[in-house]
């Protein structure tokens, strides 16, 4: 059962969002994962791996994150990166010898999602303040109000993505 036109393109497990575990399934499909591989990775998904690896290929070109011409491991591993917040700096190290920016190759792997990004909601800013944390076996966000040293955060305002990463790198 190829890819259903009501579901997101990138969401190739079936479980209704396109997330870490679709380019996870994309790379067991573009590294000829065997089923039993398919069947301990799946995670919820509803489908069955030849399912999953019919809609892998459905994708086709429009999976060529890296834009050389084909749909292969390089570009499951770029999804992947992207999908775990990889900073720009890993993407073009990753990237191979393709001339795409990191900012295009998370553009291309937006539209595998529709355009929309992750059908998640997005965790609150991290402030110098406050500090989010997802306890282990919940689904749920707390925030934990520590009064931290000036000098090891940003001013009040919010920290962009690539200072933080930057930062936690650090520790």
């Amino acid at each position: 059962m190829p890819l259903d036109n009501d579901r997101v393109r990138g969401d190739v497990d079936g479980d209704t969002d396109f997330d870490a575990n679709d380019a996870f399934m994309m790379h067991l499909v573009n590294l000829s994962g065997s089923e039993n591989q398919f069947e301990q990775s799946k995670g919820s998904s509803p489908l069955s791996a030849t399912q999953i690896r019919l809609n892998v290929q459905a994708l086709g070109t429009a999976a060529d994150v890296d834009g050389d011409g084909d749909f292969d491991a390089n570009d499951s591993f770029l999804v992947q990166l992207v999908k775990l917040a990889g900073s720009d700096n890993q993407i073009n190290q990753s990237k191979g010898a393709n001339a795409l920016t990191a900012a295009q190759i998370r553009d291309r792997v937006t539209a595998l999602d529709g355009g929309s990004g992750s059908s998640a909601s997005p965790l609150p800013p991290i402030t110098r303040k406050s500090l989010w944390i997802l306890p282990p076996d919940s689904r749920t966000v707390s925030s934990l109000e520590m009064n931290l040293p000036q000098s090891d955060f940003a001013p009040d305002e919010v920290l962009s993505d690539d200072t933080f990463r930057e930062w936690i790198e650090l520790i």
